[in-house]
């Protein structure tokens, strides 16, 4: 068979050294019921030989793998991947997970249905350790319509309306022309570097949906880069929330969703405090941590602004979260 001239779908999987778990995500793209695709493999120039690794897979017209010259992140190997791509709609696979066997095809199916620009899937966290449970960071069990306002508010925690949206592209498939429209890229060697380009993305689309009996497969391995925590994570999320402020005041849009701001920034910083303290084994190191999370988060809080916009009872919970009981003794 030859390579059509523009597959339906570009499914641009980056790796660094993720040489065990590859495997598992590049059989269930390949198995996809929607046979109309590209997979492009980015080597974000790992120290692992992906290449002879996947050689096999290569023998498959529609599978294609690039390395880069240096590492550029998640995101630089995601906008080589992008700038790659031909493919009518365009989704990213983590090189660690997998998805359902129909994910694509029932997601393309809506996209071209209901002429969205992004759309939304069920996204599941998988661990080497068996739950009794699914555990779902969000999950969609009917096709919703959504529209760019109602999907920030949702993502940025105004809204608590049945449903949950996450920042990760992940869990998303995008009109190619959309995103080549508007420019989508993503911040390059930097944690948190799609909640950015999932904001933009969210703010110049015209209709976004949910898609509904399909999952994507979120595997949380050992020592990835999520389950660390340096200086680093700190100075990015400072740099993160300095863009996003940035962006929504070039926009027009501060002044609007000011409160959004300071509900994901509250979110993240949270998520900030939680890795030092799960990831941190020294006291000594948890501490200085804190006070650098402190300094950090002074570059990205006007306090005088975030009172404006938080209540009384949310300040209350951040000073003293476990405190019910008001009685002195």
């Amino acid at each position: 068979m030859k390579k059509e001239s523009q597959p339906m779908l570009s499914i641009i999987v980056p790796v660094f050294n993720t040489i065990k778990q590859l495997p598992t995500c590049l059989d269930t793209l390949l198995a996809q019921t929607l046979n109309s695709l590209e997979i492009i493999v980015v080597d974000d120039h790992s120290t692992d030989d992906i290449f002879t690794s996947i050689k096999n897979y290569l023998k498959d017209f529609r599978l294609s793998y690039i390395r880069l010259d240096k590492n550029r992140g998640p995101g630089g190997a995601r906008n080589a991947g992008l700038a790659r791509s031909i493919g009518k709609y365009v989704g990213f696979c983590d090189s660690d997970d997998w998805v359902d066997f129909n994910y694509y095809q029932e997601g393309i199916y809506l996209m071209e249905q209901y002429q969205a620009d992004i759309g939304m899937y069920t996204f599941v966290r998988e661990s080497d350790v068996p739950t009794r449970e699914k555990l779902y960071k969000c999950r969609y069990d009917t096709f919703m319509e959504l529209s760019p306002d109602i999907a920030f508010k949702t993502l940025t925690y105004q809204l608590n309306a049945g449903i949950k949206v996450i920042p990760p592209c992940t869990n998303k498939i995008y009109r190619k022309s959309f995103l080549d429209t508007i420019e989508a890229n993503f911040e390059e060697n930097m944690y948190f570097q799609d909640v950015l380009f999932t904001i933009h993305t969210f703010m110049k689309s015209n209709k976004i949906i949910c898609i509904p009996n399909t999952e994507y497969h979120h595997y949380r391995r050992p020592n990835s880069i999520i389950q660390s925590f340096s200086s680093k994570h700190i100075k990015d999320f400072v740099k993160l929330f300095t863009l996003i402020k940035q962006y929504l005041q070039r926009e027009n849009k501060y002044e609007c969703y000011c409160l959004n701001y300071y509900k994901l920034c509250s979110h993240f910083y949270n998520i900030i405090i939680r890795q030092i303290f799960q990831f941190v084994a020294d006291e000594k190191d948890k501490k200085t941590y804190i006070r650098e999370s402190f300094a950090g988060l002074k570059q990205v809080v006007d306090f005088e602004e975030y009172f404006e916009y938080i209540t009384a009872e949310e300040l209350r919970r951040h000073i003293q979260p476990h405190i019910n009981d008001t009685f002195l003794y």
